[in-house]
């Protein structure tokens, strides 16, 4: 029995019911906690209760909920009752007390939770970014496509005292399945020709009957692709539709930008899909802009690295630009054998040169997530809000919506951050000049059960990149890089009282901050920092751009004058 076929007969968590309606809910779902132990030698499953579980310490840090409240309960109006119910979600409850082991994790705080109707998978969570925050797409297994976002309610987001409320809908999007099927995978991003317009991906099966007299039913799979149309390049209502069927079942469904290399242009980039299949192959499909259909091309055209078969199923792949030419490109598959390939490319020529290739099995489970990152920001294109330019440089003309400031310095070193589902997940370091040699495993990354996902960001807003890794047994794990020893140690531990699924961030709230995005088997959680200590971090850069400008300028928040001298 291979390891891909264990993972799915023995799951490490069993569902579970608990009647929340109960006043003792809690000792109610304390009591079904069992200590569950996989023999994957054998294939045993031994479960034992708990011993000497008792209830959580209340964390101060965390707003509390009525522990009395119950389940939402369906609305007569239909999908969006989900949504309406958010609020009244039971709470997740702490099967372990935190470990603050860095105050970041206090200052995280849940702004809101969206609670989903049913199910969603790794690759169910995806962002449709915006001109002033981004918006959320979710899919769930029974076909639902959910969109969350926050929406300002007085006026414009960039006005001072602005108000934002959380908005969820249901997608009306036009499956062309006969039944009910479900779906597997959703991406999204947004077209280069104009910054409003969205194009989304997803991925959907169907159960077709084969012979209906002997009951027999096949599988279909689809690549159902909607996109702006070009009258209403912001409208995420009315969305164009283009199908594509396909021979295998799809996995990731991801995207990666192609440069032209127009002269004229030379930002211009082409945004395609890249899909892994059960036929152990990427595909990548691409739009005909004449015809406006989407359809697949010959992989090697511009990922010569993903030409072939791998070993078993790619379960993710991810790219990384090293320069804002995208001259070098960094591509990286992780496979369900536990089998990770790295290549680094010279995007210059068409077709692209592959200049160094490894190879390497990493762990003994499947690799769930791989991810490149650099500790530090190099050549970063900083995104200006507009308000913040109207104070800085009134002489700009604001029709403009961002500015660009770039920081040249010699290429850092870019780790890979590879998630494997049972053994350590790990950090291969300095994967340019190293290859794969050098690697690191990540402490305690293993103890919470099955790791389901990760995410790259600014954790604690120090300018250095961390990542955060969610595991099935509901705990979120924070990394950062000891700057003395060069070693990722455990920054903090959050539980939730669920399964996670996917972990991302994003500016959700449309405030410069990277929110902390979880999403569970049951709702997805937008984790914010303190806004007193963004406030204060914000002034601080502020005073620090304002170094360099001519300009008296006088900031305020809150109906009070800010203190943004240069001295």
């Amino acid at each position: 029995m291979s390891e891909s076929d264990k993972f799915d007969q023995f799951p490490l968590t069993h569902p579970r019911t608990v009647d929340w309606e109960a006043e003792d809910w809690q000792s109610n779902l304390l009591e079904q906690l069992n200590a569950i132990t996989v023999n994957f030698a054998t294939g045993e499953i031994k479960m034992e209760p708990l011993a000497g579980h008792a209830e959580p310490p209340v964390d101060p840090h965390e707003p509390q909920r009525d522990p009395a409240s119950s389940p939402p309960k369906e609305d007569a109006a239909g999908p969006s009752s989900p949504i309406k119910a958010a609020a009244t979600y039971p709470p997740p409850v702490a099967l372990a007390p935190t470990e603050f082991i860095s105050d970041t994790n206090a200052s995280l705080r849940e702004i809101h939770v969206f609670n989903l109707p049913n199910q969603s998978n790794i690759y169910g969570l995806s962002q449709v970014n915006h001109e002033i925050g981004s918006k959320l797409l979710v899919g769930c297994l029974d076909l639902p496509v959910f969109l969350f976002e926050f929406m300002c309610t007085n006026g414009n987001m960039l006005e001072p005292n602005h108000v934002i409320e959380p908005l969820g809908q249901e997608l009306a999007l036009h499956m062309v399945m006969p039944k009910p099927g479900c779906i597997l995978a959703v991406d999204s991003f947004g077209k280069t020709t104009h910054r409003q317009a969205y194009v989304i991906g997803v991925c959907c099966e169907d159960e077709v009957d084969a012979m209906p007299k002997h009951n027999s039913q096949i599988r279909e799979h689809f690549l159902q692709v909607y996109s702006s149309p070009r009258e209403e390049p912001g409208n995420i209502d009315e969305l164009d539709l283009a199908t594509l069927q396909l021979p295998y079942a799809p996995f990731h469904l991801s995207h990666c930008s192609i440069p032209l290399h127009n002269p004229k242009f030379p930002d211009v980039c082409e945004t395609l899909f890249v899909l892994t299949g059960s036929d152990k192959r990427v595909h990548a499909i691409v739009e005909n802009r004449v015809d406006q259909i989407w359809t697949e091309i010959a992989v090697e055209r511009y990922f010569p690295e993903l030409k072939g078969q791998f070993p078993s199923v790619p379960y993710w792949v991810d790219f990384m630009y090293l320069d804002p030419c995208y001259s070098r490109r960094l591509t990286a598959v992780g496979c369900g054998c536990g089998t990770l390939f790295v290549h680094l490319m010279d995007t210059r020529e068409s077709p692209p040169i592959i200049l160094h290739s490894w190879k390497k099995v990493v762990g003994e489970g499947q690799i769930v997530k791989v991810q490149f990152l650099s500790s530090e920001l190099y050549q970063e294109r900083i995104k200006v809000p507009r308000d913040l330019l109207e104070r800085v440089r009134p002489d700009i003309n604001m029709d403009m919506t961002e500015y660009d400031f770039e920081k040249f310095s010699d290429v850092p070193p870019v780790h890979l951050l590879v998630v494997n589902s049972f053994s350590p997940s790990k950090i291969l370091k300095d994967v340019v000049r190293n290859g794969v040699a050098e690697e690191e495993d990540l402490c305690q990354s293993n103890e919470f059960d099955l790791q389901t996902s990760a995410t790259v960001l600014d954790i604690d807003l120090d300018g250095r990149l961390e990542f955060v890794i969610g595991t099935y047994g509901g705990r979120l794990l924070a990394y950062k890089e000891n700057l003395s020893t060069h070693v990722w140690e455990v920054l903090w531990i959050r539980t939730l009282g669920h399964s996670i699924m996917a972990v991302d961030h994003g500016d959700m709230t449309g405030d410069g901050a990277q929110e902390l995005i979880v999403m569970t088997r049951s709702y997805v959680q937008i984790l914010q920092h303190e806004p007193k200590l963004l406030k204060k971090l914000r002034l601080k850069r502020l005073k620090a751009l304002l170094k360099n400008t001519q300009h008296n300028v006088v900031v305020y928040e809150d109906n009070q004058q800010l203190d943004c001298s240069r001295s």
